[in-house]
């Protein structure tokens, strides 16, 4: 008989794929890992994180917001000794609510507790650099590519490091880091969005049709309003992204 742990362990590989499908799949497995363990800090923290994938990707539901918001809730009471509880819990809350000083210093509390995490410093690179604090986000991205190079959270490192790139005028970097990303993860869009920029501030506009194209294919109801409602930076950030979208071809 499956017990929590065994849902939780199932869950892990559907919750890291970033497609719609597969988060379902975790949130029903971390579902079933909670039903049998409430108390179950990294369920939690797991099923927050793909409630947030979910509100950005899926149209933004309430109810998923409300979702990951209760799971990280849950997960930092809960998980006060688990380090990758907190860290997840506290990217979550940072990216939904943009209390970002509150939630690095959770994560801080995590890097604390277990200096060797690579999962913590991927998360803590990607909040450093939402906040433009870019030179500690690439220590931090660096540090975790160092400690877990073939981890499958890997890209979460080099995503930061891809748009602490392009919003620091490095746009060669930002290719190459959000290259990167994509072979990484190819199904996470956001990273398609920052190469397509890069190429454009590059005036590469052929190699940026091209991407552009290849983005399509993998979200064909993409829209440049849409993005802008997902509110990831601060709003000169995503005017930038946006202009660069439009000289691409992509669609309102």
């Amino acid at each position: 008989m499956l017990d929590a742990y065994d849902f939780y362990l199932r869950a892990l590989p559907h919750g890291f794929d970033n497609t719609l499908a597969e988060i379902a799949e975790a949130i029903g497995l971390l579902t079933e890992a909670l039903r049998l363990d409430p108390n179950y800090a990294v369920a939690h923290a797991h099923a927050c994180w793909c409630y947030e994938q979910r509100w950005f990707r899926g149209g933004f539901n309430p109810e998923d917001r409300e979702a990951a918001l209760r799971h990280a809730a849950l997960a930092i009471s809960l998980g006060t000794d688990d380090p990758q509880a907190l860290a997840i819990a506290a990217f979550v809350q940072a990216n939904i609510t943009h209390e970002y000083d509150s939630n690095i210093r959770i994560l801080d509390r995590a890097l604390e507790m277990n200096p060797n995490s690579a999962l913590a410093f991927g998360f803590s690179a990607v909040t450093l650099a939402i906040v433009e604090q870019y030179d500690l986000a690439a220590e931090h991205a660096k540090k975790a590519l160092r400690l877990s190079p073939t981890d499958p959270l890997s890209y979460h490192p080099n995503f930061a490091l891809c748009f602490a790139h392009l919003f620091s005028g490095r746009f060669e970097e930002g290719v190459h880091y959000a290259t990167l990303t994509i072979q990484a993860k190819p199904n996470f869009s956001v990273p398609h969005l920052i190469l397509i920029a890069s190429l454009v501030n590059l005036d590469r506009l052929e190699a940026a049709r091209t991407a552009a194209a290849r983005f399509a294919n993998i979200v064909p109801d993409f829209g440049i309003g849409n993005f802008l409602r997902a509110d990831y930076w601060r709003p000169e950030r995503m005017a930038m992204i946006a202009a660069a979208l439009r000289k691409a071809g992509l669609p309102e």
